[in-house]
């Protein structure tokens, strides 16, 4: 098989298994009453911008496995904090913490507060250092 096909092959198959993986929770979260009051369009959007939040942090933790456990894996826990945090605040939209209790609550609220702004964090600290390491090979005369 040639390198484009599987290439096309791959790419296929992994946006199959993200709409049934959508299909699936969107099932799941109308049978737990998420979303309750809304149309069925408006549930099915949000949560897909959650599913692809779940594939790029599967993404991410590849990626990051990928580039070993140098600096350059580094950016890439920034998406998926990022997942994380986004499927917080969508469990939060849909009314899901109707659901649990108030401790749990505060700690999905601390969790996302924090993920947030490391999620701008990380990679800017990364573009530091490879700045940081460019101008002292610079002073070195390297």
């Amino acid at each position: 098989m040639a390198p484009k096909i599987r290439l096309v092959a791959a790419c296929i198959w992994g946006c199959g298994c993200c709409f049934v993986g959508h299909c699936w929770i969107n099932l799941l979260a109308e049978r737990a009453g998420l979303g309750e009051g809304s149309v069925w369009i408006i549930l099915f959007v949000t949560l897909l911008s959650y599913v692809f939040d779940l594939a790029e942090g599967a993404t991410a933790i590849w990626l990051s496995f990928l580039f070993g456990r140098g600096q350059w894996s580094r950016p890439w826990w920034g998406l998926i904090l990022f997942a994380l945090a986004d499927g917080v605040d969508t469990f939060d939209w849909l009314g899901g913490y109707d659901l649990i209790p108030v401790w749990a609550q505060d700690t999905l609220n601390f969790i996302a507060l924090i993920a947030y702004p490391l999620v701008i964090w990380l990679p800017v600290w990364l573009c530091f250092q490879i700045i940081l390491f460019y101008v002292m090979a610079k002073i070195a005369g390297c």
